[in-house]
């Protein structure tokens, strides 16, 4: 899973859950009734960063040998 949810309390009086991305365990507070309208993208950005970051993994340890 990508994405974590977090709702406690204060979220839900202020209804809004905390978005937290496990790679980075950056976060983001999104109102609950823009969650599912919001995820679709999230996850398209998500994938964008994970395989780039394959794509500069790959990058920097491949090696050229004579």
């Amino acid at each position: 899973m990508p994405f974590r949810l977090e709702i406690g309390p204060r979220d839900v009086q202020q209804e809004q859950g905390v978005l937290v991305k496990r790679v980075d365990r950056s976060k983001d507070s999104v109102p609950f009734n823009q969650l599912v309208g919001n995820l679709p993208a999230r996850l398209d950005e998500y994938q964008r960063e994970l395989f780039q970051r394959a794509r500069d993994f790959v990058e920097e340890h491949t090696h050229t040998v004579d």
